[in-house]
């Protein structure tokens, strides 16, 4: 029969065509995801940025609750010649400014609390720079794996274009069969390099996590890394949040500012000691005390009290929500 006959001529062409094949070509050896989360944590512009601003804190922190230098004064007392004058006297004082009660040991909480806050802050970072770029890992990965796939078909499609050519010119086929194949060729090739672009963009942004050179790429990924996930319960999943754990140094940081404000409403003092010089006597000692008159610190520092209070339930009720938050 004239059908038979035509499908088995087809079915010889299609199978001679795909012995005739040339072998798929070996995929170059994929990169290594650990040497991208390294690279990442080395390079990463904004993990940078978070480090800094931490080493800064610190190096601000052992400055606080330090004291005001002292000051050294000289006072004289009838210098300036004249005919019956009382004698001359000099005064010499060192003086030390003191800050009220608790000011010292507040400032120094505040500046730890700021150091917590940013340390907190730089571990999240770290690790969402880390999930971004196991996310872009996964990405190429199923790029990779799309492109093999569509290769792979691709190379079917030309023997089927091939074939239905073959059958065309032996005059086995209508003109549908070859344009039909060849349309479903173009549609393919258009697949190809959609995804092949959609590869290079997420290789792009890996590089741009990573902070390598833009023309920098990971243009295939030829496997995941097998993942254990924690066993966490409800009870135990908020101090793992990152947002929580944040949210958590947020609130102790406003908690220290109201604090250190409130210690700041005290007055402060401040102590000295001199020599008090006079012509023909001997030396004697002179003892200061001085304490500061609050007249005005109160209207002043009232309403920062106040704004600190307001921002601190800010502070509690954002960290409320964050352990409320699945994503957190």
């Amino acid at each position: 029969m004239p059908s038979l006959r035509r499908r088995r001529t087809g079915f010889l062409l299609l199978a001679a065509a795909i012995a005739a094949a040339p072998p798929r070509e070996v995929a170059a050896q994929p990169a290594a995801l650990a040497e991208v989360e390294r690279q990442a944590l080395a390079g990463s512009p904004v993990l940078a940025a978070a480090r800094a601003a931490l080493a800064a804190l610190r190096a601000a922190a052992r400055a606080a609750g330090t004291l005001d230098d002292p000051t050294l004064e000289l006072e004289g007392r009838n210098v300036l010649p004249a005919g019956d004058r009382d004698p001359a006297e000099a005064m010499v004082v060192l003086s030390q400014p003191l800050p009220g009660r608790g000011q010292r040991g507040a400032a120094r909480e505040l500046a730890a609390a700021e150091v917590a806050l940013a340390a907190a802050e730089a571990g999240a970072v770290e690790q969402r720079l880390l999930r971004d770029v196991r996310v872009a890992w996964a990405e190429l990965y199923a790029l990779t794996r799309e492109l093999d796939a569509m290769a792979e078909s691709h190379e079917l499609l030309d023997l089927v274009v091939t074939s239905a050519a073959t059958l065309y010119a032996a005059g086995q086929s209508g003109l549908g069969a070859p344009l039909g194949a060849q349309l479903e060729q173009s549609r393919h090739d258009l697949g190809i390099e959609s995804a092949d672009a959609r590869l290079r963009a997420a290789s792009a942004r890996l590089a741009a996590l990573a902070g390598a050179p833009g023309d920098q790429g990971y243009p295939r990924v030829g496997a995941l890394p097998d993942v254990t996930l924690p066993r966490i319960d409800a009870a135990t999943a908020a101090p793992f949040a990152l947002e929580a754990a944040v949210a958590e140094r947020r609130v102790a940081l406003a908690a220290r500012r109201v604090a250190a404000l409130r210690a700041g409403l005290a007055p402060g003092f401040s102590v000295g000691g001199g020599l008090l010089l006079m012509d023909g006597r001997d030396p004697n000692l002179v003892a200061r005390f001085g304490l500061e008159l609050p007249l005005f610190r109160a209207r002043r520092e009232r309403p920062r009290l106040e704004a600190a209070e307001l921002e601190l339930e800010a502070a509690r009720a954002r960290r409320r929500a964050a352990e409320l938050d699945p994503r957190a």
